[in-house]
C-alpha cells in the first residue's frame, strides 16, 4: 500500500503504488494535489478510467504520467530576474553608493 513520504502544506503526501487503482478521492488524499492540480493533469494526458459512474486512477498511469511530464521547475528562466529582486538590487546599489559618498566625504 502507500506509504508516507513527505508533507506538504500541512497534508501528508504518500507514494502511489504501480499496482493500485485509485478512486479520485483518495488519489486527491495521497498525492496532495487538488481538483484543479486533476484538472491540469488530465488535459496533459492523465487518463481517468469510469466504471459504473465513478472515476479512478491506475497507479501506473499516474507514474507514467510523471516521468512523462516536464521536469523544469516553474519560475523565471535561467538568466533572468524576476521584477521585485531585481528592485532590491537595485536598493542596495544605491545603498552602497551612499555609503561610499560618505566614506569620501570623511
Amino acid at each position: 500500500m502507500a506509504e508516507s513520504s513527505a508533507s506538504r502544506s500541512g497534508q501528508v503526501v504518500q507514494s502511489i503504488d504501480r499496482n493500485n487503482i485509485y478512486g479520485i478521492q483518495e488519489f486527491l488524499e495521497i498525492t496532495g494535489i487538488g481538483a484543479s492540480g486533476l484538472r491540469a493533469a488530465r488535459r496533459k494526458g492523465l487518463p481517468v478510467h469510469y466504471v459504473h459512474g465513478r472515476a479512478f486512477v491506475l497507479g501506473s498511469d499516474w507514474l507514467r504520467y510523471l516521468e512523462s511530464a516536464s521536469t523544469e521547475a516553474p519560475g523565471p528562466k535561467q538568466g533572468t530576474v524576476p521584477d521585485c529582486v531585481q528592485r532590491l538590487l537595485l536598493f542596495d546599489d544605491e545603498e552602497d553608493e551612499e555609503d561610499e559618498e560618505d566614506e569620501e566625504d570623511e
